[in-house]
């Protein structure tokens, strides 16, 4: 029911916005770290909430799999089609599921992956989410299916993926859903 309150939520937030949000900063990276600036406070009357789905703030963490070059790639890469809607079986910006998103993603930064969850998880190390980093992928298990969900982690808990109610969007890891659904994390190599 919670979730039904919030779906609600969220389309009804959605529904008050005014003018569309401003695309997302392009992120650019110098010596593996990179931050979008602060998006502007505005004053709503129409809302109380937040903004939702701010920039991301993209830190790399010590070494990973991808270069930092590669990190930051995956990254603006991945945001660059935030907004883009859901397909079941989607593999282009026309529509994506979520691991022909991560697929999409990755084979645009030059790096091959398999096309589902189940093959996807199998392509790198399994890091613990305490040491996730940019550019890792996470997995989840919803509604008590084994790995049925997977986004791109962008640091600082947040991570972008194609779910059916959203599209392509970001959200933190510490939403009770998705820290229930947790699963594991994987560096590719």
């Amino acid at each position: 029911m919670e979730s039904v309150t919030n779906l609600r939520v969220l389309l009804e937030e959605k529904r008050l916005q005014a003018p569309p949000p401003p695309p997302p900063p392009k992120l650019s990276s110098r010596g593996g770290l990179l931050q979008a600036p602060k998006p502007q406070q505005t004053q709503s009357t129409n809302r109380s909430a937040p903004e939702s789905n701010p920039a991301p703030t993209i830190l790399n963490q010590g070494q990973s799999g991808a270069t930092a070059t590669q990190t930051g790639k995956l990254a603006a890469v991945a945001v660059k089609y935030q907004g883009s809607p859901y397909a079941f079986g989607g593999t282009t910006p026309g529509g994506f599921d979520c691991s022909g998103f991560i697929q999409y993603v990755f084979q645009e930064c030059g790096i091959s992956l398999p096309r589902t969850t189940y093959e996807q998880i199998g392509a790198g190390i399994q890091v613990s989410r305490a040491n996730l980093q940019p550019g890792d992928l996470v997995f989840f298990s919803c509604g008590g299916q084994s790995t049925s969900h997977a986004g791109i982690y962008l640091g600082d808990g947040r991570f972008i993926h194609a779910d059916q109610t959203h599209g392509v969007h970001i959200a933190e890891l510490s939403n009770t859903y998705w820290a229930s659904a947790y699963q594991t994390g994987v560096r590719v190599r």
